[in-house]
């Protein structure tokens, strides 16, 4: 084989590796990042901060000091499985009209859609519940609650969101129930990794939600309340119990 036909022979060779290995990389890279738009960050929020939002808590007559458990069931994403976000939440009432409330909740959450393990998820809220009794309808007393709520470790972004509440609640025989119009000033940041490029950094949202819910003592320390939250998007609800300290 003369030389002119070996030196075409390994240019060809060179050639065809170098096709080959390039083709090879973007599947070696694995499937292209999928990007999230607005309208995905905005109904992912406002489905994450309606399931942090508890049923209204008991009064000064049932304890000075409570403490609630509250476990969320919440999407860290759209498509994914819920999640079970237990949450602590203490009361004080401080007068015979105001209380100081917050809560501290922990979990995991799968990262990468389960694909990298999991991930540890945060959630603080901290706030004011004042009763305005010039306000009262019949039997059914008023309260305006205002609490601050962020939420860090989601896959896709961070959540920060103003809570404001009206509720009316009475007691009827044994039971206590509240209606309650909630407003959520919701900001989402965006994570790098998951959003559009045309996505900003920042996003800001408001949500309305009509919520109703219904209470019992099971012992004088003890109450049990269940609530359903709803909005023209979605449906959700939540179990909690209040302990008496």
């Amino acid at each position: 084989m003369s030389r002119a036909v070996v030196g075409l022979s390994r240019r060809y060779i060179a050639t065809l590796l170098a096709v080959t290995i390039s083709a090879a990389v973007p599947l070696m890279a694995g499937s292209p990042k999928l990007d999230k738009n607005q309208a995905y960050f905005f109904s992912s929020a406002e489905k994450v901060s309606a399931a942090m939002i508890t049923a209204p808590l008991p009064r000064g007559e049932f304890a000075l000091v409570t403490a609630t458990f509250y476990p969320v069931a919440y999407r860290p994403h759209d498509g994914s499985g819920r999640q079970i976000l237990p949450v602590i939440g203490l009361q004080w009432w401080v007068s015979p009209n105001l209380a100081v409330v917050g809560g501290l909740g922990s979990g995991l959450s799968p990262q990468d859609g389960g694909l990298t393990g999991q991930q540890v998820v945060q959630m603080l809220r901290i706030g004011l519940r004042y009763l305005p009794e010039s306000l009262t309808l019949g039997p059914f007393m008023p309260e305006i609650t205002f609490v601050q709520n962020g939420i860090e470790g989601l896959p896709d972004y961070r959540l920060t969101w103003n809570e404001l509440t009206l509720a009316y609640g009475a007691k009827i025989g044994s039971v206590n129930v509240a209606g309650a119009l909630v407003l959520m000033f919701q900001s989402v940041f965006p994570r790098s990794t998951a959003k559009a490029p045309d996505v900003p950094g920042k996003l800001e949202a408001t949500t309305r939600i009509l919520a109703l819910s219904a209470g019992c003592d099971l012992f004088h320390w003890l109450r049990v309340s269940v609530q359903a939250k709803v909005n023209p998007g979605f449906i959700t609800g939540g179990v909690q119990l209040s302990l008496a300290i």
